[in-house]
């Protein structure tokens, strides 16, 4: 009787291969994020079994946001490096060792959680990115790293502890969780998960110098003084309808609006906030929204009192397919003092409507894009 087959186990195929390389290039992912990678359920979850059992990764609970998480992280990288390593490109494991392995790391007693809470927001953020066509794995930014000049246009999503590495500066006080460098602008990323950052104002100005010198050298950009400062804020729809409605104002230690962002974006942190990342990925996006979705509008709104993008006689409009929470706070402020409802529509996307009824309630009309 012939003996039965066994398949030598690789890392550089299916599934598989995307996990591994998302963990070395942010350490930890929820379990949940992988599952809206384009496989078939079944194939997710034998994978993800089969590497636990071979002792490749561990799965940890962590309770979050009253719910509990499961983060898949590398087990004993040091011990089986050379066993899966081979597989990707030289440079990995040094990388790893550099920029993954300290994040959310934490030396005092009692900040264990804080520090696998800050991971698991991390790699969430990272995996949606990459779905988003970000280039945000070790491989796409290894030659950045290594001193070679960056000369392409693309998206590329950084961790803490790569800008860190490039600027002496103050992040330690900051709640952000990557920097996300466009063709077109550098917005510093949030993720709230579902609950209200916690907030300090100093710290997040300085951490937005710092982020902007690191940025400016990792992309080979001058210095623009004149450059807004943007930040893209990623949430459950809770998050925005505490922002917008103004609950645990009185709080100091929280985020609140207005911010100090010239523009604070807001998209939730699931499948359809691929969709806005991939926008902000565009050479002008904006313009180009706003040509496609205010055709039949006045866009010269240099004059007007009320924030908006566009203008149909007296009627404001404001496209939040541009999810500006600051513009789209001002705007509702209007909105609500001149009780006029036919004067103040907001036209968005499908998934975005439920939010914005809910948020504005009668005082604007919706327009679905």
């Amino acid at each position: 009787m012939a003996e039965p087959r066994t398949r030598t186990k690789q890392f550089n195929r299916g599934f598989r291969n995307e996990i591994m390389r998302l963990l070395l290039s942010f350490g930890c992912v929820p379990k949940d994020s992988l599952m809206s990678l384009p496989y078939h359920p079944s194939s997710r979850n034998r994978t993800i079994t089969n590497l636990e059992r071979e002792g490749i990764i561990e799965i940890n609970r962590l309770e979050t946001d009253r719910r509990i998480k499961h983060l898949i992280r590398l087990k004993s990288f040091e011990a089986r490096s050379e066993g899966y390593l081979d597989f990707f490109e030289a440079g990995y494991y040094i990388n790893y060792k550099k920029f993954v392995e300290s994040i959310g790391a934490r030396s005092r007693k009692g900040e264990e959680k804080l520090g696998r809470e800050r991971m698991s927001r991390i790699g969430e953020t990272g995996v949606l990115m990459y779905e988003s066509g970000v280039k945000a794995l070790m491989e796409d930014k290894l030659l950045i790293h290594k001193g070679n000049v960056f000369a392409d246009d693309g998206a590329y999503f950084f961790l803490p502890t790569e800008i860190r590495s490039v600027e002496d500066g103050e992040l330690l006080n900051s709640r952000m969780v990557g920097a996300l460098t466009t063709p077109d602008d550098l917005y510093m990323v949030y993720n709230s998960g579902m609950r209200r950052l916690k907030w300090n104002e100093k710290g997040e100005i300085f951490g937005h110098i710092t982020t902007q010198h690191a940025c400016d050298k990792l992309c080979n950009r001058q210095p623009n003084k004149d450059s807004k400062k943007k930040a893209l804020l990623m949430g459950d729809k809770k998050v925005f309808l505490k922002l917008m409605s103004g609950e645990d104002n009185s709080r100091a230690d929280t985020m609140r609006l207005p911010t100090i962002y010239d523009q604070l974006l807001f998209t939730t942190n699931d499948k359809q906030g691929t969709q806005i990342v991939r926008q902000l990925t565009e050479k002008n996006w904006e313009k180009g929204l706003k040509d496609k979705y205010l055709y039949d509008c006045n866009t010269s709104t240099f004059n007007n009192k009320v924030p908006c993008d566009g203008m149909i006689g007296d009627k404001n409009v404001l496209l939040f397919a541009i999810p500006d929470l600051e513009k789209l706070n001002s705007f509702k402020w209007f909105a609500d003092y001149d009780n006029e409802p036919e004067n103040y529509e907001i036209r968005c996307y499908d998934f975005q409507a439920d939010m914005l009824r809910e948020a504005v309630k009668d005082s604007c009309t919706i327009t679905v894009l």
